[in-house]
């Protein structure tokens, strides 16, 4: 049971108190009202209290006194109780007034502490947002780097082919204008040759085995074209 619940309770519990304090406070005063018609039947002349005291005598003025004195003090019984049922009456009202101002604060907080939560809610879910989308630009910045780092690759790798075909092909072009170069003195030893028939043809090619223009293989062939002309002769 909530503090609202006992609080309405205890009020229900005073005020069923009150009314009975009522209910016996009005019997009070028609007990009192009785005794008033009483003495008015007793004394129909309304004569003063010696003139009942004298023609009664003291056993009915003594009976009356102690029903007055009776009376009286559940009067003021009930007049007690019934100001300390108020006293409490009030009390249990501010009571309940603070407690209804207590339950208002904490419905206030309560919405106040709500609202932060869903605030903070929703920012940790802007966060984690924000943490999936850097996972994702990290995970495609290292996709890049790996591409990145085997295109470099790739490109030293060219780079060293291109360098060493370059130096291959400089090596080649010394190499033909070497040829050339041994090409033009072989062609001006057979010219010399054509003019003097005593150059034999295995000078020539002893001459070209040494020089490394042609292999081996190709010697004899270029030895019997040399050697031609000489049988023709």
């Amino acid at each position: 049971m909530g503090m609202k619940a006992k609080m309405e309770d205890q009020i229900c519990k005073r005020d069923t108190q009150l009314d009975r304090v009522e209910t016996l406070i009005a019997g009070m005063q028609g007990k009192w009202k009785a005794l008033v018609r009483f003495r008015e039947e007793t004394n129909p002349k309304g004569g003063p209290i010696e003139t009942i005291i004298e023609t009664q005598g003291g056993q009915g003025i003594s009976e009356i006194d102690t029903r007055i004195a009776k009376l009286a003090k559940q009067t003021n019984i009930a007049q007690r109780k019934c100001k300390a049922s108020v006293d409490r009456e009030h009390a249990l009202h501010a009571q309940t007034d603070m407690a209804r101002e207590r339950r208002v604060r904490f419905e206030t907080t309560a919405r106040a502490l709500q609202e932060q939560l869903a605030a903070i809610k929703e920012r940790v879910c802007v966060l984690e947002q924000r943490k999936q989308s850097r996972n994702a630009r990290k995970r495609q910045t290292e996709l890049l780097q790996g591409k990145v780092q085997r295109a470099l690759v790739r490109a030293r790798k060219h780079e060293d082919l291109e360098a060493e075909m370059e130096n291959r092909i400089i090596e080649l072009e010394d190499q033909i204008e070497m040829y050339t170069q041994k090409k033009k003195r072989a062609s001006s030893i057979l010219a010399e040759r054509d003019s003097h028939k005593s150059i034999e043809s295995w000078t020539i090619a002893l001459w070209l085995r040494r020089s490394s223009l042609v292999s081996g293989s190709s010697i004899p062939s270029l030895a019997n074209a040399n050697s031609r002309p000489v049988k023709d002769a």
